[in-house]
């Protein structure tokens, strides 16, 4: 497929050198409805191609478990007074020094 980078048409993106998620399909109509199981979506650099990947399997490891905390909802699953469960913690005091956060 050979197109512009930018085509100026309203409807289509420049193509620029970052990634960008594009839809596919397969079928023998332009319209995405029709496909039902043959479409989706994928993300991609058109410019520059794939990021090399870094290999993190050499790499330390560090388990960090979040605290035993009861989630308890009220009726309709919500609690008015703390819907949400959060927890903030330091990293930075956490994770040893020899590890980069």
């Amino acid at each position: 497929v050979v197109a512009p980078q930018n085509s100026c048409d309203h409807d289509d993106y420049p193509i620029e050198d970052y990634p960008r998620f594009m839809l596919w399909a397969t079928g023998s109509s332009h319209k995405f409805l029709y496909h039902h199981k043959s479409r989706g979506q994928f993300h991609a650099n058109l410019v520059s191609g794939p990021v090399k990947e870094f290999d993190h399997s050499k790499l330390d490891k560090f388990k960090l478990e979040m605290p035993n905390v009861d989630v308890v909802t009220g009726e309709g699953g919500t609690d008015p007074t703390n819907p949400y469960i959060c927890g903030i913690f330091d990293l930075g005091k956490l994770v040893p020094h020899d590890y980069d956060v």
